[in-house]
Formats: structure tokens, sequence, C-alpha cells
């Protein structure tokens, strides 16, 4: 009888949130205890690896169970698959080094088991197995009292309500079944096992396993986190609503910097707070991430009494010095690629002529030895940066209107209706109200200034603008803007100028200082393009990915990405002009994709000449007026 789900609202009535949260109000304050020594490794986790062979023994059992268990093996049987996957999930959501991370209870009945562990075998217990979403945040709020778990904890509660689920379909099964070993030691029979139906236990047990599978944990840990709230009360008001994935990078900072010092995680978080609220009129140090994960996390570091491990030092005395810890590994490794073949023919007597040919042959070989073991090892040793992005999923928040723009240059009218189709999809797959889908257009390059088909080309494209607009009447958000050739004295030619460069640079002019004189042929809500503040720029032949463009967008509008310049306003001197996204993120098409803020036309110009600068792998890279970010 393989378990069916059937679709249920997450609302539960309050009769049934008050039970589990009275008996967390009971337990918590005897359970709260913390002993300072790790947690005791309990049977079901330590021995994980035995339920396998275990599961195969019961399988074989189920094929021709007694009577008395043919309905519990019949459940075990059909639904084997929840179990076995809830045993990789655990094995790969609590390794060693996490399961020590966990605070052990001080309770003495507990034995040194993990404190989390006894919330989820009490609200397993309080619920019979019941699980859901609003329950067991409201069961871990109250157990957890004011001292609140710690983040680890909060991360484990699914593991450990898992191992509570496991360990309650082993010892069923093997009550009913006694010749049928448990795979580990210490299991205890139930003080009321049999007066219960064991069918009805291990069925609630296999259920809990999947009801586990559809909570959204994320949210469970991000409502019952002490940090998280006082996070939330940052002085910017922004910290709810960058994406998940910084507000994680956030809270692991706090565990870092929190176990580097001694201190409670809400402690470190109050104090990140006071240091942002110390610094309200500059938009970066206000920013509690300043001090986590940017620039104030040295002094945020010192302030606090954080010692870094071993392991950390070195990484930042390399990160300090990154030249010359790059440089140090080539001539290292290269020095010891020609050393072991010259040691070799040393031992066997070679001739002075015969090491220096050998010398001058092995040189090549050991420089590329060199690079690929130096560039794999600052690959392993620096974790990549990934930057901060706030959350659009929803749609883009008033003050970060942006333009996607798409330059391309025609040479017939039988070139335009792909492009246009290109620019449709960009809009369907990252649609927003506060967002233009803008071609800026060339005609292709000519002997003379105006071609018979020029006439028809520019009739296609005003055409083609038109009945997107009137598809999408609602919006109307794409823009034309054609530009018509100039004079190249240097290549002797008619060409739109600068191609793409220089429609991007016109483009720019044209939303600061209102002048369209480059753009004498326009289609669409002109003005409306014009409150811009971002543009995304892809090539005629990429492909944006759903909610791609938001992405980029909201790593762009993050506070500590932000472009600020110096006094001169000619040097990027903190965050970004432009970001682009990693290789293995482009689409297969080939195409280019790059967002960037709407410049001031000198800011522009140097975008758009920037110097030439030689990137060493990873974060070992130099600043220049020009900064360039990857995703």
């Amino acid at each position: 009888m393989a378990y069916r789900f059937a679709a249920r609202s997450m609302t539960v009535p309050s009769s049934q949130l008050q039970e589990p949260v009275a008996a967390a109000s009971d337990d918590q304050g005897q359970h709260n205890c913390v002993h300072p020594d790790l947690p005791r490794a309990v049977p079901v986790w330590k021995h994980l690896d035995r339920m396998s062979a275990w599961l195969d023994e019961a399988r074989r059992i189920c094929r021709a169970p007694p009577p008395e268990v043919s309905k519990a093996a019949e459940w075990l049987l059909d639904n084997e698959y929840h179990v076995r996957r809830a045993v990789r999930q655990v094995r790969e959501d609590m390794p060693p080094a996490f399961y020590r991370r966990l605070a052990r209870s001080a309770w003495p009945e507990a034995r040194g088991s993990p404190r989390v562990l006894l919330a989820a075998r009490s609200y397993i217990d309080e619920r019979h197995a019941q699980i859901d979403a609003a329950t067991v945040t409201a069961f871990v709020n109250e157990f957890q009292g004011r001292e609140g778990f710690s983040l680890a904890e909060l991360w484990a509660v699914p593991a450990m309500l898992r191992l509570v689920a496991l360990e309650e379909i082993v010892t069923t099964f093997c009550c009913l079944v006694p010749d049928l070993a448990p795979p580990f030691q210490g299991l205890e029979r139930p003080g009321n096992w049999q007066d219960r139906d064991s069918t009805d236990a291990l069925s609630r047990a296999i259920v809990a396993l999947a009801a586990i599978e559809r909570i959204d944990w994320k949210a469970f840990v991000e409502a019952t986190s002490h940090v998280e709230a006082i996070l939330r009360r940052s002085p910017d008001g922004l910290y709810p609503e960058i994406d998940f994935d910084t507000r994680d990078r956030y809270r692991q900072a706090i565990e870092d910097i929190a176990e580097g010092t001694g201190q409670s995680e809400p402690n470190i978080a109050r104090e990140a707070v006071r240091m942002s609220r110390g610094h309200i009129g500059s938009p970066r140090q206000s920013h509690v991430g300043w001090w986590l994960v940017d620039g104030g996390r040295a002094e945020f570091e010192a302030l606090t009494g954080y010692r870094s491990k071993h392991t950390e030092a070195l990484r930042r005395l390399a990160l300090r010095r990154p030249g010359w810890v790059y440089v140090t590994g080539l001539v290292g490794v290269a020095a010891l690629a020609l050393a072991v073949p010259l040691a070799l023919l040393i031992d066997r007597d070679a001739s002075g002529v015969a090491l220096a040919l050998g010398g001058l042959l092995l040189t090549m070989p050991a420089l590329i030895i060199a690079m690929t073991v130096t560039n794999w090892l600052v690959t392993q040793i620096v974790p990549p940066r990934v930057l901060p992005k706030m959350d659009f999923r929803k749609g883009l928040p008033e003050g970060v209107e942006a333009a996607v723009i798409v330059p391309a240059i025609f040479r017939s009218p039988d070139e335009v209706a792909p492009v246009l189709a290109q620019l449709e999809r960009h809009m369907l797959t990252n649609p927003d109200p506060l967002m233009h889908y803008a071609l800026l257009s060339d005609p292709a390059d000519a002997a003379q200034q105006v071609t018979d088909e020029d006439q028809a080309l520019e009739a296609a494209l005003i055409d083609g603008i038109r009945k997107l607009n009137r598809r999408y009447a609602t919006s109307a958000p794409f823009v034309l803007l054609h530009r018509r050739r100039s004079w190249n004295e240097v290549d002797g030619i008619w060409m739109g100028w600068e191609r793409k460069r220089g429609k991007i640079e016109a483009f720019n002019d044209f939303l600061h200082d209102g002048s369209g004189d480059a753009f004498p042929l326009t289609e669409g809500d002109v003005e409306g393009l014009r409150a811009a503040r971002f543009i995304v720029t892809l090539d005629a032949d990429t492909i944006a990915p759903p909610g791609a463009v938001h992405s980029l967008l909201g790593a762009l509008a993050h506070p500590l990405n932000r472009a600020e310049f110096d006094a001169e306003g000619e040097r990027v001197i903190a965050g970004y002009t432009v970001i682009q996204p990693r290789d293995r993120d482009i689409p297969a098409s080939g195409g280019r994709f790059a967002v960037h803020p709407a410049l001031h036309r000198r800011h522009c110009h140097r975008y758009l000449q920037p110097r030439s600068i030689r990137r060493l792998p990873g974060p070992f890279r130099r600043r220049d007026f020009h900064r360039k970010g990857g995703l």
C-alpha cells in the first residue's frame, strides 16, 4: 500500500498548535541545559551505514511475512524507498564534523545526546508522528526558550526528525519480527509496545518521513532563528529584501565569529546591528553585511576579540600578498618539477652538457606543470567569492528601473523578425512592469550613406516594435532606437559609429543628457525608457534564462555592490560598474550577457575602454577604475 499524498493546506487549527507548544513549554526548562562536552553519537546515527543491509533483510521477510505481520510488511515493502531516501539524506546532511557542532544536553536522562534530538523526539511523541511546518515551527520556538538554538541545531532539525522516524521504524518492525536483528545496539522497546497498534506506529513513521520532505526547511530556520530576528532589525531595512543565499552567508559569518570569540551567536548579531546603527550616514556601513562579509569584517573581528583558526590565518595572509604568494607558488612548483628529472640525470652521471640540454628541454613542461598545479591549489585554498544579491524574484522595486538592450546590425529586412522574436522571448522569460526592452539597431556598412534597402529595413523595424507593443498593450515595454550611418575616414566606409560600443555609449548619453541625435528613428515609450537606472546588455544570439535578469539586477542593486566613485568621479573605489555571469552560466548560444548601471558619459567612456588588466586566478586581482564582478 504505497502511501499517497493528498494536496492539503498548510494552515493548522490553533487547537492543534496549542498541544505541542504546551508540551514544548513543559520540556524546555529541563532539556535546555547544555553540557560543554561533545554530544554522544546516538546509535541510530552512528550505525546508519548498517541500515541498507537491515532493509535488505527486512525486504526478504516482507515477501513472505507471518500473517500477524502482513499489514506492516506491506507498508514497509511498498514504502521502502522513503526509508532509503531518509538514510541517504541524513548521511549527507549530518556528517561527523557537523554532528560535533551540536550542543550536548546536560539532562541526565538524555545520556549525552544532542539537545536538538530531544526536541525532535518530544515533538514526534506529542504529535504522534504527524509532522507539518506550522506545528514544528511553533514547537521549536517554544522549546528553545530565550537562549535559542544555535543555527547548526536549527539546520539539524530535519535530520533529527528523520533519525527519530527511522528509529521508530526499526523498533516497531523488530518488535513484530523478533528474529530480525536490529542494525544498531541500544534499541529499547516502548513500555506499551504490546498494547499499541504496531502497524499504525510503523505507517505513521513512514508518513512522517514523507512529510519531512515537503517542508520548506529554509523558511523554518528563518522563522525560528534568534539570529535572523536580530538581523532583520538592521537600520537600513534592507536585510529582509536580500535573497536567501546572501542572508545565509551573513548567518554563516556570525557562526564563524561566534566560534572564534566564544560568544553566543545572538550576541554577535546584536553587535553587528549596533555597529550598523553607528554609521547611519553611510549606505555601505549602515548595512549589516558590511561588518560580516565585506570591508568592515576586520574591524568587527577586532572589536569582538575574534581569533581565527590556523588555516584561516594562512589563507588571509596569502590574500594580503596575492602576487607574491602566486609567484612563489609558480617558482616553487616549477623548481620541483625540474629538480626531479635533473636529479635522475645526476644520478646517472650525466655530463654537464647533458644536464644543460635536459634543463632547457624540461623548462617548458615544468612551467606548464607549475601553472596547472598552482592554479588548482588556488581554487582549493581560496573559496569562490559570490556577490551578495537583493531578492527581486517578485519584481523590481521602485528605484531599480531597468532596461534590457539588444544591440544589432541588420543587412536586410528579413533579419528583423528573428531578432524581435528573441527580444520578445527575453520579455517573456524575465517580465517586469519596471523593465523596458530596447532594440539598438544599425544598418550594415555600405559604400554610401543611404542604400535602397534602408527604407524597407526601417519600416520592418517600426512595424515589428508596434506589433509587439499591441500584443502586450498593457505595458507596451518594447522600444526601438535606430541609428543611421556616419562616415568612417579610417576605413573609408559608411557605418554605424563604433558599432556595438558606440550604440551603448550613445544610449547612455540618451538616458542622461536627453540627446536623441544619435537615434533619429525611434518607436515605443522612449520617455519611459529614460527612467532606467540599470542596463542589461544582451547580444542578439544570447538566451536569458528565466529569472537571470532579475538575479543580475539584484546583485548590482545590493548596497555592497553599488559603484562608489572617488572625489573626482574618475575611479571606482568600491562596488562594481559592470557584472557578468560566470562562463558556466552563459547559455550555450555563445552570446554575451552583462549588466551595468546607467553611467554618466565619462564613466561610460571609461567603462567601454578599460585598461588591460591581467587577472590572476580567484581573488588574485588588481583594483582599477574598472571593477568587474562574477556571479
